[in-house]
């Protein structure tokens, strides 16, 4: 079977794309993808013509040719009382220079409606505005996009049903949210509270309950599994900071692998572990390990219980080897009150670019990359299939160790 206008697919959609700092890949899963009444990037659907399961294609743009051209008319100064956070009920952030935020927050905003969640970026402020971008945050880009067939089925008598833009459902989400303005990474970074959090419960106290449970669905795992595994090099000595019950990593993928946490005994029921160490990082961010000892340093779905996380990461660059690397992963679920103070304010984007501004504030690193994992269906025997069709969302940052 190949692609006709009868035929329905589910494509990997895969869009890259180039900052000032970072390589960004964004990976989204599409289903029931209708090549007769479906909205394609340009020269897509003609691509695609005759593909089969398997084959994948692949297409770059120029800046403007896709997605809209940067336009200056889009910048707005407005006025600090404009901003009308709670319009969300539960959610009341702070704005800041950098943030990004929905464009309904922004009330005075021409062509705004309430409901609005389209991103705008808080370019700058000062004692009397406040400077917003409505751009598209890929304005101005160009990207590539892979488009690769998983799936292929006729169609049976569809004489109706949705009609899906691919390009805005893949970059429309956040892709572009990662990227600085002009180099200067969010304010966040100077503000101390934001590195509080409200549960002032003891760390020893919180970890010494084994819990002993998955943070994201057997999918989302699986895909962190295969991300880490693409960067960290098979052989190699890795050591696994806030390590649980479960290193994101396959079997056999290390030769040594180090735990270091605070659950012992979660810490004593992971498998994957040839050495384990007790030590609470918030309490001490200094690693008890020698200097440039490991090959890979990994800290999955744990980075947001950090309250000292440039301390900890310019720690993990010390105990990296040169040409050795960093893997910082996260998704969209958290112990709640667990997590620093503007964490759960974040955009999912804005956590990957924030992770990308804590390792170079860690310094001596280079060759930055996010991928983002999006939109592939909740496996359906997970505890959530019932009110969750997605699976959890995997955003996978890492850098190397200069040499």
């Amino acid at each position: 079977m190949h692609v006709t206008d009868n035929t329905l697919a589910t494509i990997e959609f895969t869009l890259c794309w180039n900052c000032d700092l970072a390589c960004h890949t964004e990976r989204y899963w599409a289903r029931r993808v209708n090549f007769w009444r479906d909205i394609f990037p340009p020269r897509m659907r003609e691509a695609l013509e005759g593909c089969r399961t398997g084959d994948s294609i692949l297409l770059k743009y120029a800046p403007g040719e896709a997605l809209p051209s940067y336009n200056p008319a889009y910048v707005y100064s407005v006025p600090h009382n404009s901003f009308r956070s709670r319009c969300v009920p539960g959610y009341h952030p702070v704005p800041r220079a950098g943030r990004y935020f929905p464009l309904m927050f922004f009330a005075c905003l021409p062509g705004v409606f309430g409901g609005d969640m389209r991103p705008a970026r808080i370019v700058r402020m000062d004692s009397r505005c406040m400077v917003v971008d409505a751009n598209h945050p890929l304005a101005g880009r160009a990207f590539s996009m892979e488009a690769r067939i998983l799936d292929l089925a006729e169609k049976t008598g569809e004489t109706g049903g949705r009609l899906t833009h691919w390009l805005e459902a893949v970059a429309d989400g956040g892709p572009g949210i990662q990227a600085r303005i002009s180099g200067e990474p969010v304010e966040v970074l100077s503000d101390p509270h934001a590195f509080m959090r409200c549960d002032q419960v003891d760390d020893r106290a919180f970890y010494d309950v084994p819990r002993s449970v998955d943070h994201i669905d057997a999918q989302a795992c699986a895909h962190l599994r295969d991300e880490i595994a693409r960067v960290v090099p098979r052989g190699g000595r890795v050591l696994d900071l806030m390590t649980g019950w479960r290193t994101h990593l396959p079997a056999g993928h290390a030769a040594h692998v180090t735990g270091l946490g605070l659950g012992e005994a979660e810490i004593n029921d992971n498998p994957v572990l040839d050495e384990r160490i007790m030590h609470d990082l918030n309490a001490d961010p200094q690693l008890p390990m020698p200097s440039a000892s490991y090959d890979a340093v990994i800290c999955t779905l744990s980075v947001e219980y950090l309250l000292q996380p440039v301390a900890v990461l310019r720690e993990a660059v010390r105990v990296l080897r040169p040409g050795g690397i960093i893997v910082l992963a996260v998704s969209d679920r958290w112990f709640p009150g667990r997590t620093i103070r503007i964490w759960p304010e974040l955009h999912e984007f804005e956590r990957a670019g924030l992770m990308v501004d804590l390792l170079q504030a860690a310094g001596g690193l280079e060759s930055f990359r996010t991928v983002s994992v999006r939109n592939w269906p909740r496996p359906a025997d997970d505890r959530h299939a019932g009110r969750m069709a997605l699976s959890d969302p995997v955003h996978v940052v890492s850098a190397v160790r200069t040499a």
